[in-house]
C-alpha cells in the first residue's frame, strides 16, 4: 500500500536550505500521527508495556547539565531531529542542531504512545555519516520502555535541498522510489538500535530510532547480485 504523508502544516514551519553532504539527505519533520492532515498509518506505540519519562525531562532533548544530578535523565524518552542522542558530559550535548518542537494539535507522550508530529524550525537538519556503516543517518527519537515498541513514521525529507518528499514506513522497513513513487534517489530505513537499563528496579529497553540512508542498487548491480547468488548456491551443492 502506497502512503504519502500530507504534512502541509509542517512545511510552512520548516524549510530546506542546510548544507547537504554528498550522498546525504536533510530532514525537516517527523510524523507519528494524531494531527489533522497526518498520514493515517503513522503511529508510535508500546504494546504490553509503558514508556519511561523522567521527572526532570520534557518531550524533547534532555539538558545535559542536569544529568550529573539525575543520571537516569539520559534515558528519558523524547523526540528530536539530531545527529545523535544527548549523553552525559563530556559526550554530545545536543547543541549541534536547532531544537525540535511539536506541530500544533500534537498530543505528545502518553503512557504507552507518542501522538503528533515534530519539526525543526529554519533549515532542515543535515544527515551525518556513521563511520561504522559508512551510511548517512539522523536520530529522531529515544523511547525507553517496557513491552514491545511498534510504529510507522512519516517524514519530510530532501535529497537535494530543493525538492521535498513526504514518505514513510513501519519501523525496520525500507522504503524507496519503487515503494513510495516519490522519485527518491536512494532507499531509507527506520533503524531501531536497542540497549537495556535498570531504573528503580525495572528493566527497560532503550530504543533509539534513526532514519538511515542506503543506496538503491541499480538494475546492473541487482543482476550481479543474482549471478553471485546462483554461483553461491552452486558452490554449496558441490
Amino acid at each position: 500500500m502506497r502512503a504519502r504523508v500530507p504534512l502541509a502544516t509542517i512545511m510552512v514551519l520548516a524549510s530546506a536550505g542546510s548544507a547537504l553532504a554528498a550522498d546525504g539527505f536533510t530532514l525537516g519533520a517527523i510524523d507519528a500521527g494524531g494531527v489533522t492532515g497526518s498520514d493515517p498509518l503513522a503511529n508510535l506505540a508500546v504494546v504490553g508495556g509503558t514508556i519511561y519519562q523522567n521527572a526532570f525531562g520534557t518531550d524533547f532533548e534532555p539538558n545535559q547539565a542536569f544529568m550529573g544530578v539525575a543520571p537516569e535523565l539520559q534515558y528519558d524518552s523524547y523526540v528530536t531531529v539530531d545527529t545523535a542522542p544527548v549523553t552525559p558530559a563530556p559526550g554530545y550535548d545536543g547543541s549541534g542542531v536547532p531544537g525540535a518542537g511539536w506541530v500544533p494539535g500534537s498530543v505528545g507522550f502518553g503512557a504507552s504512545s507518542v501522538s503528533g508530529a515534530w519539526f525543526v524550525s529554519g533549515p532542515f537538519t543535515a544527515s551525518v555519516m556513521n563511520p561504522s556503516t559508512t551510511l548517512h543517518e539522523l536520530f529522531v527519537a529515544r523511547i525507553t520502555h517496557t513491552g514491545t515498541l511498534t510504529g510507522y513514521l512519516g517524514t519530510t525529507i530532501s535529497e537535494d535541498n530543493l525538492t521535498t518528499r513526504t514518505v514513510g514506513s513501519a519501523l525496520g522497513a525500507t522504503f524507496d522510489s519503487d515503494t513510495m513513487s516519490s522519485s527518491l534517489e536512494e532507499s531509507y530505513t527506520w533503524i531501531v538500535r536497542e540497549s537495556t537499563v535498570n531504573i528503580g528496579g525495572t528493566d527497560y529497553t532503550v530504543s533509539d530510532i534513526y532514519l538511515q540512508q542506503g543506496v538503491v542498487p541499480t538494475p546492473g548491480a541487482m543482476a550481479m547480485l543474482g549471478v553471485s547468488g546462483v554461483a553461491a548456491v552452486r558452490r554449496r551443492r558441490r
